[in-house]
């Protein structure tokens, strides 16, 4: 071997090891960026946990704020709200919207005619078909019930599944004891009675954020008489009573500035109108059902939570019936 073979070998031998360096080094660094990628995401995720976490409480804590001011009203012998804004709090994390729905402004499950029930549905998105279709299974629903069926709760979808299943919860003839039954109609979805969200679009057809569609469990019940309150019923309950979306327009704006008192000529036009639905200027309620909003300061997040609370006895003591982790 030469001197010049020698020199040429030694030169390639150090060309193969620092390409060698140059891959392991890059290697290293792809597995460094990779590694610090994750722990980023791993901090971004905890963040966004936290934020949801806080923005919980403050929730809660906007409930239980709302229901001492329901205590200190009842304590005065003041009258409680039936549907508006129950109170705004200030945090030191950020700030918590609470409103209320009176029970007495919805629509009784048990006790609505089909009109109604379709009409309600066509309200939330269902079409005029479906909507009619689904008012039928309801009241087959509701007059199995009566008879004594179905026996047990339906826990699944297809009826042979039920069949199968063993449920310890032995069903009287009865009505429709919670809302969340409707779920063992078939055709009722949870986003149909929990609702859902769709996209807010623009006059120019782009979409501007979400909105939200409330659910039947917003507008019905399963408890009390067949009146419904005009004073504290959505607008929704409104329409599926019958009347034209102008008067119930007028109405909802008057009854901001003062309640609709039994000689008030809207009440004689919305009874009219509204024939689905007994009406009345003032409806007893001893249920109310909470919506606790929180968001954080800068937009970091926001959380809802709702309470259905009852009152009791001759001191009206304020009871928390159902709490949900979600608002409706």
């Amino acid at each position: 071997m030469t001197a010049g073979s020698g020199q040429r070998l030694a030169i390639k031998d150090t060309g193969s090891a620092l390409l060698a360096v140059i891959g392991a080094v890059a290697v290293l660094a792809a597995v460094g960026f990779a590694t610090a990628a994750a722990a980023r995401n791993a901090l971004d995720r905890a963040s966004v946990r936290g934020d949801s976490n806080t923005a919980y409480f403050l929730a809660r804590g906007g409930i239980e704020a709302a229901l001492h001011g329901m205590s200190v009203r009842i304590g005065q012998r003041q009258p409680l709200p039936r549907g508006r804004l129950l109170g705004r709090y200030e945090f030191s994390g950020g700030t918590v919207v609470v409103s209320t729905v009176s029970e007495a402004g919805k629509i009784n499950v048990n006790r609505a005619n089909r009109e109604a029930l379709a009409a309600l549905l066509q309200g939330l998105g269902v079409g005029v078909a479906n909507a009619a279709q689904l008012a039928d299974r309801i009241l087959e629903y509701r007059t199995g019930l009566r008879k004594g069926l179905p026996r047990r709760f339906a826990l699944f979808a297809r009826p042979e599944e039920n069949r199968r299943s063993r449920s310890s919860f032995q069903r009287r003839a009865a009505s429709i004891q919670m809302i969340e039954e409707l779920l063992s109609v078939r055709g009722i979805s949870p986003e149909l009675l929990y609702g859902r969200f769709e996209p807010r679009r623009a006059a120019d057809g782009d979409s501007r954020g979400l909105r939200r569609i409330g659910g039947l469990l917003r507008f019905l019940r399963a408890q009390g008489p067949a009146l419904v309150d005009v004073n504290a019923a959505p607008r929704e309950v409104l329409l599926a009573a019958g009347m034209e979306p102008t008067l119930a327009d007028r109405l909802v704006v008057a009854r901001r500035a003062r309640p609709i008192g039994s000689g008030d000529p809207l009440l004689g036009m919305a009874i009219a109108q509204g024939s689905r639905i007994p009406l009345a200027p003032s409806a007893d309620s001893s249920e109310w059902m909470l919506t606790s909003t929180a968001r954080l300061h800068e937009d970091r997040a926001t959380r809802s939570v709702t309470a259905i609370v009852t009152t009791e006895g001759a001191d009206r003591e304020i009871r928390i019936a159902r709490w949900y982790e979600r608002a409706f």
